[in-house]
């Protein structure tokens, strides 16, 4: 339905672009550089059968990614997403709860379970931190092997 499309883009495409937006003003105010991390999905990097908006909307936000970090890499500014696959949240709860779909995205996953928002957690600490200070313009897949298929 054209509302569920129109709100799947207002939350995941233009989210990042707003959020990008404000967070590269700060931090080229500063002067100092900085990280932006922009949460997409593995269906921004491949085809899921979770929608066409959502798929196209991360393909958007991937898009975005990837313009930002060359734009604003002169100053010191690093853009990068986070790709997490089919991760135990609670927005997901509802679809998990269905033994049959859980068991279908494990046996999809290579190894074999779902992220848990630690997972996700890390791959954001790397980014964020001095160890990720020439990392820029990526997608990192935080799915258990999903996208290696």
């Amino acid at each position: 339905p054209w509302d569920d499309y129109r709100a799947t883009i207002a939350v995941n495409q233009d989210g990042a672009w707003h959020t990008s937006r404000a967070a590269a003003r700060v931090l080229g105010a500063q002067g100092e550089g900085g990280r932006i991390i922009v949460i997409s999905s593995i269906g921004g990097l491949v085809g899921i059968a979770v929608g066409a908006h959502y798929v196209m909307s991360k393909h958007a936000v991937m898009g975005l990614v990837r313009v930002l970090s060359r734009q604003l890499a002169g100053s010191g500014i690093t853009v990068n997403a986070i790709n997490p696959g089919y991760a135990r949240t609670q927005m997901n709860a509802p679809v998990l709860a269905d033994a049959g779909y859980l068991a279908r995205v494990e046996a999809e996953t290579p190894m074999g379970r779902l992220a848990e928002p630690d997972d996700i957690a890390g791959a954001a600490y790397f980014l964020a931190s001095a160890d990720a200070a020439y990392v820029t313009g990526i997608a990192l897949p935080v799915d258990g092997g999903y996208t290696a298929i």
